[in-house]
C-alpha cells in the first residue's frame, strides 16, 4: 500500500514512503499495519518502542483527518532519518484539505470516554506541529521526542 518514494544520503540517511490518499485505505487497521511494516522493513534501524509510538500517533493523526474534516484527499507520508543527538527518527505527515488547525475540543469527561485523548496522546508520545499549506494543512509528528535540553 505504502509505496517507497526516495532514499537519500544528503547529510543523513533517510526513507520515506508516501501514501497519496489515506482515506481510499477505508481500514485504520490498514494505516496501521502499513505504517508498521515500512517501519520495521527500513534499511535505517528503529526500535520497536519508537516504532509502535509512531503507529499510534499516524493513526490518531489520520483518525482526526477522518472525522473532523471533510477532505476528499488525505495524504500519508512517513520518513525516517538519522539524528545525531536521537537516532533513529520517525517524522509523519498528515495532510487534509481542511485549513483549520487542530484544537482540544471538549476534554474527556470520564475515564471510559473514547473521544478527546488524541491530542493529548500526541503531545505525550511526539515532538508535534500544524502548518497551513495550499492543499489545507499538514499535521506533522516526530518520534522520539526531543530530550528536554536540546
Amino acid at each position: 500500500m505504502l509505496s517507497r518514494l526516495a532514499r537519500s544520503a544528503v547529510g543523513h540517511d533517510e526513507e520515506i514512503a508516501r501514501f497519496e490518499d489515506a482515506r481510499a485505505l477505508c481500514s485504520l487497521p490498514v494505516v496501521r499495519r502499513e505504517v508498521a511494516r515500512f517501519l520495521a522493513h527500513s534499511p535505517i534501524a528503529v526500535g520497536q518502542d519508537v516504532a509502535d509510538d509512531a503507529v499510534l500517533c499516524a493513526d490518531e493523526l489520520i483518525t482526526n483527518s477522518l472525522v473532523h474534516t471533510a477532505s476528499r484527499v488525505i495524504s500519508l507520508n512517513v520518513c525516517v532519518r538519522t539524528s545525531s543527538k536521537r537516532g533513529a527518527v520517525v517524522r509523519v505527515v498528515v495532510g487534509d484539505e481542511d485549513r483549520r488547525r487542530p484544537g482540544r475540543g471538549a476534554s474527556c469527561k470520564s475515564e471510559l470516554s473514547t473521544r478527546g485523548r488524541g491530542l493529548p496522546l500526541l503531545t505525550a508520545l511526539s515532538q508535534w506541529g500544524c502548518r497551513r499549506c495550499s492543499h489545507g494543512k499538514d499535521v506533522w509528528f516526530e518520534c522520539p521526542r526531543p530530550a528536554a535540553q536540546e
